[in-house]
C-alpha cells in the first residue's frame, strides 16, 4: 500500500481527498495544531504539524511515497502572506520531495492561475491572473516547474462545490431566504466541478506516468451563468426566491467596508476588493478536453444532483434548517 502524505487536509478539497483516498493508500493527513478536523472522517490519519519545524517535515515526508499539497491561503491582505504559504511553503516541500526521491508531487493550483478569458481556456494558453491569490498560484507553478526534480502533476480546479465548502454554501444561505443575487448588468459566465468528481480526477493522476509533468484543469465541461446556478438551486431546496440585481459598484463599496470591519475583528473578510475583481469578470471558464483524453476523466455528476448531495448534507450537520 503506497503512502501518501496530505497537506491542508483537514480543508475542503484535502478532506474529501483523505477520506476517499484512505481505503486504498496509506494516508497521513497534515494539519496544524488547533484546526478543525470535522471533515476528516478518521482521525487516526492525523498528523499534526508545524511547517517551521524543518526536521519534523523531514521526518515525516522521508517514509512517503507521494506528497500532495492542497494547502493554500486563499484570501489574505497583503502580498507577503501569499508569498509565505503559496510560493514559499511549496517550494520547501518540494525541496524536500526532492532529498527524499519521492514517486511524485502533486500540486493543487487553481483556476485562478490562469485567469478569465472570453473562451474555456486550455492548459497552454498564456496566463493573466487577476487577483493576488491567482498570481501567487501561478507564481508557485512556475518556481515548482524550475525546482522539482521528480515527477510532478498539477491539478488546476474550476470553482468547486459540495460538502462542507464554505463559500458557495453562502450562496445556499441565500436562497434558503428567498434571495438570488446577481452582480451587475451583464451575464456572468463560469465553470465548475463537484467535489467528489475532483477528488476522482486528483486520485486517476496518482502513479500515472502520462499524468507527470502535467498540468490540468479540473471541470464538469459545462457552462454555466449565476442565474442557471441559482435557478438550479432553488428548485433543489424548493424555495421561490427574488432576484435582486446589485450595481458594481456597490459590491466594491460592500467589500470596502467588510474589509474594515475586517481589521476591526481581525478577520480578513470572503468578500474583499481582491474577489470582486474576480467577480465582475464575465467568464472563467476552462477547457477539460486534456483530463477526458490523457486521465480518460469522465465527471459522474449533474449539476441538480450535486447541489442535491450537496444541500442533504447542510441540513444534516446544521448549516442549513
Amino acid at each position: 500500500m503506497k503512502k501518501i502524505a496530505i497537506t491542508g487536509a483537514n480543508g475542503f478539497i484535502g478532506s474529501f481527498l483523505s477520506n476517499y483516498l484512505k481505503n486504498e493508500y496509506q494516508v497521513t493527513c497534515l494539519v496544524r495544531q488547533n484546526s478543525n478536523t470535522d471533515l476528516l472522517a478518521d482521525k487516526n490519519m492525523i498528523r499534526f504539524v508545524d511547517y517551521s519545524d524543518e526536521e519534523l517535515l523531514q521526518t515525516i515526508i522521508a517514509s512517503q511515497d507521494i506528497l500532495i499539497h492542497t494547502a493554500a491561503l486563499t484570501k489574505a491582505a497583503t502580498w507577503s502572506d501569499f508569498e509565505q504559504i503559496n510560493i514559499n511553503l511549496s517550494l520547501k516541500l518540494a525541496q524536500l520531495a526532492n532529498k527524499f526521491k519521492l514517486e511524485q508531487f502533486m500540486f493543487i493550483s487553481s483556476q485562478a492561475a490562469s485567469g478569465a478569458g472570453p473562451t474555456p481556456k486550455l492548459e497552454d494558453d498564456s496566463c493573466h491572473p487577476i487577483s493576488m491569490y491567482g498570481k501567487s498560484k501561478l507564481l508557485a507553478e512556475q518556481e515548482l516547474q524550475k525546482v522539482l526534480k521528480i515527477p510532478y502533476t498539477f491539478i488546476r480546479p474550476a470553482s468547486v462545490f459540495g460538502p462542507g465548502e464554505k463559500d458557495f454554501y453562502l450562496y445556499f444561505k441565500l436562497i434558503n431566504k428567498h434571495l438570488s443575487l446577481v452582480i451587475g448588468k451583464k451575464k456572468r459566465y463560469m465553470s465548475l466541478i463537484y467535489v467528489e468528481d475532483l477528488v476522482k480526477l486528483i486520485k486517476s493522476t496518482l502513479g500515472n506516468t502520462k499524468a507527470y509533468n502535467q498540468t490540468f484543469f479540473a471541470s464538469d465541461g459545462k457552462t454555466y451563468t449565476w442565474q442557471q446556478f441559482a435557478q438550479t438551486l432553488s428548485r433543489v431546496m424548493n424555495k421561490n426566491v427574488m432576484q435582486i440585481r446589485l450595481p458594481e459598484f456597490l459590491v466594491i463599496l460592500v467589500a470596502e467596508i467588510s474589509e474594515l470591519a475586517g481589521k476591526l475583528t481581525k478577520k480578513y473578510p470572503t468578500l474583499n476588493h481582491e474577489k470582486v475583481k474576480e467577480m465582475r469578470e464575465s467568464c472563467w471558464l476552462v477547457n477539460n478536453k486534456k483530463a477526458k483524453d490523457i486521465l480518460k476523466f469522465k465527471p459522474e455528476y449533474n449539476l441538480q444532483i450535486a447541489l442535491q448531495q450537496t444541500y442533504r448534507w447542510y441540513l444534516q450537520n446544521g448549516w442549513l434548517k
